[in-house]
């Protein structure tokens, strides 16, 4: 794989879209449904725990197996968490 490939894939992950790339696939963003989305405000609002676990019970069937998100979505639930333990 590329170094551009890399950097491509995550992109095409979340933003896909076979009407605009025949050679791509559809992304996150084209394959989930609207019910199975959610709104952190108008403009977005930071990143919380409740929020996540609201995003998780939204994943059907099942539940999720893994989490995508970048290194500052990471950092800021890190944050969240260690505010919530103490």
């Amino acid at each position: 794989m590329t170094q551009s490939h890399c950097v491509q894939l995550p992109e095409t992950f979340i933003a896909g879209d076979t009407a605009v790339d025949a050679k791509s696939f559809n992304g996150i963003r084209k394959l989930c449904a609207p019910a199975q989305t959610i709104s952190a405000g108008a403009n977005g609002g930071p990143v919380t725990l409740p929020l996540l676990d609201q995003l998780v019970d939204l994943v059907r069937p099942g539940k999720p197996e893994l989490l995508f998100m970048s290194k500052r979505t990471r950092r800021a639930l890190k944050r969240s968490w260690t505010q919530y333990r103490h």
